[in-house]
């Protein structure tokens, strides 16, 4: 089987393929930006391409049997200015993507979306919960699942929703930002009810879920959330961190609403026969392990 990972010099692209690089009947494809190679897995083909230029696919090899889209732009957090570039990457690479594997005989199509897609809920989202977008980012990547399912009839196409990946490597998101600002004892503001409210993936259960979706018997297009089991609060998590770094966590507490992005993965559960593995506890004792070593 031959794959073709996007983005796979990133956080997830570089764990799953590694992963793949560990079966022989998978040959890995990854498309990255010119020069960015590091921390991929040797068994792992590369193409240079800059999906935020029409006319990349152009480069793209014959033969693919399975697309892994996890390309995203890298500005999602700056609104308005990031903007195009968010258009750019989200939603034209995407289109260009679904529309190249319509005419190369691809047979499965995975497209990497986000939990953020989902209207603002206090109770845990299925596939099925009413979507809002309520940013740049999220409105993107929405857009981005309407297109790639308009495919539908030509490709196997599957959506996955995203929920609070976290592990070792992971750089200047949530977790990895908790435990550098725990480890200066900086005070964490925390909103009423304990503050954000989330379901974090470690990231080997994420690979997993990514892996059956790749190569298990068709379950047909779909859509799936990709989330862990556990319903943590950010006071949860920065106690936890605390725990771990043998310190006292520094709380400032702040008016404001608590934030709930809580996600369901019984769907996948039920379809693929596999549920996350890794706590919480037992994962980030593993990304602090991996990030005291880096910092070292």
């Amino acid at each position: 089987m031959k794959v073709l990972v996007t983005g796979a010099n990133g956080f997830i692209g570089q764990a799953f393929t590694r992963r793949l690089g560990t079966d022989p009947s998978v040959s890995t494809i990854g498309v990255v930006r010119s020069g960015a190679l590091h921390g991929l897995d040797a068994t792992c083909s590369i193409v240079n391409a800059d999906l935020s230029v029409r006319g990349w696919s152009k480069v793209l090899p014959q033969g693919i049997d399975r697309v892994v889209h996890l390309a995203q732009s890298r500005r999602y957090r700056e609104f308005p200015d990031g903007a195009p570039d968010m258009v750019a990457l989200n939603v034209d690479a995407t289109f260009e993507l679904i529309h190249w594997a319509s005419q190369h005989n691809v047979r499965r199509f995975i497209f990497a979306s986000t939990g953020n897609v989902y209207a603002p809920s206090q109770d845990f989202l299925v596939e099925e919960s009413p979507c809002d977008p309520g940013s740049m980012y999220a409105a993107t990547k929405l857009c981005g699942e309407s297109l790639v399912r308009q495919y539908a009839r030509q490709i196997e196409v599957v959506v996955v929703r995203l929920f609070g990946v976290y592990g070792p490597k992971q750089r200047g998101m949530l977790i990895d930002n908790l435990i550098e600002r725990v480890s200066r004892n900086d005070e964490i503001n925390l909103a009423r009810g304990g503050g954000l409210h989330l379901c974090p993936l470690y990231i080997d259960d994420c690979v997993e879920m990514l892996c059956r979706l790749l190569t298990e018997r068709s379950k047909g297009s779909g859509t799936y959330n990709l989330c862990g089991n556990e319903k943590l609060s950010l006071e949860q998590i920065v106690s936890n961190i605390a725990s771990v770094l043998m310190q006292q966590p520094r709380f400032r507490n702040i008016e404001d609403d608590p934030r709930y992005l809580l996600g369901c993965n019984k769907k996948f559960s039920r379809d693929f026969g596999f549920s996350p593995t890794v706590t919480f506890d037992d994962g980030i004792v593993r990304t602090i392990k991996a990030h005291k070593t880096v910092s070292s």
